[in-house]
């Protein structure tokens, strides 16, 4: 998949004809969404800008629930991590590529709109 950048957001291929097998994605599938743990956490010196507080998610809960939102360099080998190398010790790390979640936080809010149509009609 071609990814550009323009104007400071990632743009995919979404044109209709670079794509086959299209499907409606079964809800079971978009609630996964649901599950994905949103932690709040400081990053170790050397990573992450040295932000504190951000609230964002872990790669290793991601990729358990949504792993095609998971991106892991080639060169990745866990036992050579160095946390207290900080990046200047380490190569790539694994992360998420949040990018992934927009398709599936727009189908949930998809579905909670129709269960919220559903619930107005019985009342």
């Amino acid at each position: 998949c071609l990814n550009l950048h323009y104007g400071g957001s990632l743009v995919k291929d979404s044109y209709r004809g670079v794509k086959e097998n299209i499907n409606q994605t079964p809800e079971e599938r978009i609630r996964k969404i649901l599950e994905v743990p949103v932690e709040s956490f400081d990053y170790r010196p050397g990573f992450g800008n040295g932000q504190q507080d951000v609230v964002g998610v872990i790669v290793d809960e991601v990729e358990k629930i949504i792993p095609e939102a998971v991106v892991i360099p080639e060169d990745w080998k866990e036992d050579e991590f160095n946390e207290l190398l900080g990046d200047m010790g380490n190569k790539e790390v694994p992360g998420v590529d949040k990018t992934v979640f927009i398709p599936y936080l727009i189908g949930m809010v998809q579905i909670l709109n129709k269960e919220i149509e559903e619930l107005k009609r019985k009342v």
